[in-house]
């Protein structure tokens, strides 16, 4: 059996091993991982806050957890590319050859929510 294409997923809380088995696997079939942050949607609990407080939630409270996704998604990045690097894996955002670790760019949000606070309007 071979594998072609490795999806890894990670939350940016503990994915080292996770990641590390992925690279490995794709070091082994000479594939190509591609790692899905995933996390809880923090929409969902702001309107569920929001019900609750009302104005008292700001937009600093906001921007907030939009920081909060950003350093998930970085450390997310760090921890991909040091499992590339200890594989011996190409790392890269695009990359589409064999034996690659590819990463989504730390410029998209995990969330849609952080997604729409981000756009201007």
């Amino acid at each position: 059996m071979r594998y072609n294409l490795i999806l890894a997923c990670a939350d940016g809380v503990d994915d080292a091993r996770t990641l590390a088995v992925a690279a490995d696997l794709a070091a082994r079939h000479r594939a190509v991982v591609r790692v899905v942050p995933t996390g809880a949607d923090v929409a969902v609990d702001l309107v569920a806050f929001g019900l609750a407080l009302g104005p008292a939630l700001t937009g600093a409270s906001a921007q907030a957890v939009a920081d909060d996704e950003q350093a998930s998604h970085l450390r997310i990045e760090a921890a991909a590319r040091a499992a590339a690097e200890a594989s011996g894996l190409s790392f890269g955002r695009a990359l589409e050859a064999r034996g690659c670790f590819c990463c989504p760019t730390t410029r998209s949000p995990v969330s849609p929510w952080a997604a729409k606070r981000r756009s201007p309007t």
